[in-house]
């Protein structure tokens, strides 16, 4: 799932990006941040009765918190940029995207994951800081 030199991969949904996207998406994140980005597209299936697969859905380790906070922005200003991109190759003008936001302990194992569906950088950014709030008893 996250390879053990990366910070952050981002997975994209092959029925909304091409291959250029993640290469694009893990270069500029790379080069705006300190953080060690993997990215890849791939083809996600959905199981009947469940929810629909992301159109993005980005793992975190549990120990770059609160790290990630100070990259929200950046992270989601540029995911949402090129999740913009892609509806506009396709022209779906104004959809909005499915995120799955994951955050993963040190075994890769999801100890909380946060989803929603949004074209705004700014509930993006509130998605990864969801996925870092300790589940209230």
């Amino acid at each position: 799932m996250l390879s053990p030199d990366m910070d952050i991969r981002i997975d994209l949904n092959s029925d909304t990006f091409i291959p250029a996207d993640k290469d694009e998406l893990a270069e500029q994140l790379s080069t705006e941040t300190d953080l060690r980005i993997e990215s890849d597209v791939a083809a996600y299936a959905g199981v009947e009765g469940g929810p629909l697969p992301p159109d993005v859905a980005l793992y975190i380790l549990h120990s770059l918190f609160p790290i990630a906070d100070v990259y929200a922005n950046v992270l989601a200003s540029v995911i949402a940029d090129k999740v913009k991109s892609a509806f506009g190759r396709q022209g779906k003008i104004g959809t909005q995207a499915t995120f799955s936001v994951m955050k993963l302990d040190d075994e890769g194992r999801i100890l909380r994951e946060v989803r929603g569906e949004t074209d705004d950088p700014e509930i993006i950014k509130d998605l990864i800081q969801q996925a870092n709030k300790e589940d209230q008893a």
